[in-house]
């Protein structure tokens, strides 16, 4: 019988928690994003310096995604893969606490590369643990909640940091999040397994294992005599299976962050000076981004149930022929009534359709290498969200919005193509068959 789908079950609340550590740590990397850029004197930092600080922790993140994926994998039938997860949240959490030091850019670069290297371990613990408490079935709504619980953690850091710095100061802000942080964190790695529970991660991992053994026939696991002589064939497809994948990773990653990236130029240029009553553009701009990352809790969850319900590529599909149809009128519609909505809904669609590539790195990753592909896909991601920017503020400045809208309805082309790809093999049966209970 499978239990492991049952959400009154251990590997369910094993599951949140999880999520919850990983959110928790975000508290302070979510606070310097907000500070820094306003207040770089306070950490006796130049303005030039700040973009290299913010973006230090994604770039170091295309090494430490396959370090931490493979160290995951080797430990993934031991309570080792939760201990490290938990020592990741520790320093993490430490991390903000030093953030505090105004000791100028070397020392916070030092900070945001360490970050990074342990967000690479939190995240892909995280994607790992929904794959392994859920099957086919639920996986997708799994990846949802993930995201959504996250999504708390890095809005609760700008909202609730804004609102400490203000009352206590900048310094004692980051050293608060931080005390609050180790000591959610230590608690929850009581919990997680640590003493008389530690074995209790290698029985999921392995309960995990066998479940999806019983629920989704491995795309890998097929003979060479049922995919080509000698096993040719069926190596050529499993490099157009990653490579398919990769393609919906990064036409999603970086078609959402683009938009998102130059909201607040959009907001400036075209929407604030239009309106009937005075509102800044700083006002607006944090009202579309705080509905972009609050709106992960509903559409998170609601995208991965679609993908449950309707199949990973038909979702990632539909999302993205409807994202085409929003970017185009965002971008070329007159007035601000109808680009604002436009790029209101681009920006929250968005959250939704993120969640159902990733619902479909998933399934790849609980048929293949799992923590080891989780990696690459990450790395992938990675890669898509530190060339955003640069992309979207080169081509907006030289050619404006326009040709901003031409290139991300390339990138969910290729994304809609990659599904198409992928779709046409056994990945949309064996990523969606449903199995009684």
């Amino acid at each position: 019988m499978d239990t492991q789908g049952n959400a009154d079950s251990p590997s369910r609340g094993h599951f949140i928690l999880i999520s919850a550590v990983v959110a928790i740590t975000l508290l302070g990397d979510a606070l310097l994003y907000g500070v820094l850029p306003a207040h770089p004197q306070d950490f006796a930092v130049a303005v030039w310096q700040v973009g290299i600080l913010l973006s230090a922790n994604r770039f170091v993140r295309i090494v430490t995604n396959e370090i931490a994926g493979r160290l995951r994998h080797t430990h993934r039938n031991s309570g080792r893969a939760t201990v490290q997860l938990i020592i990741a949240a520790l320093v993490g959490t430490a991390i903000t606490a030093g953030y505090a030091v105004p000791w100028g850019f070397g020392w916070l670069l030092l900070l945001r590369l360490l970050w990074g290297a342990c967000w690479s371990v939190l995240r892909i613990g995280g994607y790992m643990t929904a794959i392994e408490t859920s099957t086919s079935e639920d996986r997708g709504r799994n990846v949802g909640i993930f995201q959504a619980i996250v999504r708390c953690g890095q809005g609760g850091g700008v909202l609730a940091g804004g609102l400490i710095t203000d009352l206590v100061g900048l310094r004692s802000a980051f050293v608060l999040f931080a005390l609050v942080g180790v000591g959610a964190t230590a608690v929850a790695g009581v919990r997680l397994g640590t003493g008389a529970k530690l074995g209790r991660g290698a029985r999921l991992g392995e309960a995990g294992s066998a479940k999806l053994g019983r629920n989704a026939e491995p795309a890998e696991s097929r003979t060479a005599s049922d995919r080509g002589p000698a096993g040719t064939e069926s190596r050529r497809e499993r490099l157009k299976g990653v490579l398919s994948l990769w393609l919906i990773i990064l036409g999603v990653a970086m078609s959402t962050e683009m938009l998102a990236n130059l909201t607040g130029a959009i907001v400036a240029d075209r929407i604030a000076g239009e309106l009937p009553v005075a509102l800044g553009a700083a006002t607006l701009t944090g009202f579309f981004l705080g509905v972009r990352s609050f709106s992960t809790m509903v559409m998170g969850p609601l995208f991965g149930y679609i993908s449950d319900q309707k199949g990973r590529y038909r979702t990632v599909q539909a999302a993205s022929l409807l994202q085409i149809v929003v970017a185009a009128v965002a971008v070329a519609s007159a007035g601000w009534i109808t680009p604002a909505l436009a790029l209101l809904v681009y920006l929250v669609l968005g959250s939704g359709l993120r969640t159902a590539a990733m619902a479909v790195a998933a399934d790849h990753a609980a048929n293949s290498a799992g923590s080891v592909e989780m990696g690459r896909i990450s790395t992938v991601s990675d890669i898509a969200a530190a060339a955003s920017p640069v992309v979207a503020f080169t081509v907006y400045g030289w050619a404006g919005l326009v040709p901003v809208g031409a290139i991300l309805s390339v990138l969910l082309l290729a994304a809609l193509l990659g599904a198409h790809v992928r779709r046409g093999g056994s990945g949309e049966q064996a990523a969606n068959t449903r199995t009684p209970r």
